[in-house]
């Protein structure tokens, strides 16, 4: 009898690390941080997702707004917490501009996973009422024919909004949280209210690199 305790109890201690990571995730409340003020565009997103995800995983998901610094605040609390899934950011298109206008404590690439795609926001163009045009065409040719103009043939503009984890974070607790906000992304209420908002509901919430908008990553 004691044989077979010990031989289970070994074969119990090396299957543990081949277990799924996500067989009891979540167990615990979710972290949901939003770089940005509480009342925002971005943050009235997140209240609204948290609420259905909520509801679905039966775990409190905590909206938790770290503001500062462009964004950076928030996403550095989230590279540097556990990868574990509990701690989840919910970042823009700025995340793909602030590398290039300062030095970060962190690498976009490096320290976050993608999780999901949540909507798109559509870029108005306006320009001061003294320049000569009065529609987009015209603006284009009055910019190609300024000095020093430069032609981008194919370039499409857009914001986008992502969803990500800190980087080490167990693919199959990845895939979940994927799975449930992908869920939600879907229900048609979800996606009314985003419209109402003025979000682009996603087609397809697969993620995408960081550093690209969903439009070129498709």
């Amino acid at each position: 009898m004691i044989r077979a305790f010990w031989h289970g109890l070994m074969a119990a201690i090396l299957l543990a690390p081949f277990a799924p990571a996500a067989a009891g995730y979540p167990e615990r409340p979710i972290r949901l941080i939003v770089p940005f003020v509480a009342g925002g565009s971005i943050d009235r997103v997140a209240r609204l997702l948290a609420e259905r995800i909520q509801a679905r995983v039966g775990q409190p998901v905590i909206v938790d707004n770290r503001t500062g610094a462009t964004g950076n605040i928030g996403t550095q609390a989230v590279v540097a917490a556990p990868p574990d899934g509990y701690t989840l950011l919910m970042q823009t298109s700025a995340l793909a501009i602030t590398p290039w206008l300062s030095r970060l404590p962190f690498d976009v690439e490096r320290d976050l996973v993608p999780v999901t795609r949540i909507a798109r926001t559509p870029y108005a163009l306006v320009v001061r009422t003294s320049l000569p045009v009065e529609s987009f065409e015209a603006f284009v040719a009055y910019a190609a024919a300024q000095p020093m103009a430069r032609r981008y043939p194919g370039t499409e503009v857009e914001g986008f909004q992502l969803l990500f984890a800190a980087r080490g974070t167990p693919p199959d607790v990845v895939d979940r949280i994927h799975a449930e906000f992908a869920r939600v992304l879907r229900d048609p209420d979800v996606a009314k209210q985003l419209r109402g908002m003025g979000f682009v509901p996603v087609d397809d919430p697969r993620p995408a690199s960081p550093r690209t908008t969903p439009a070129s990553a498709s």
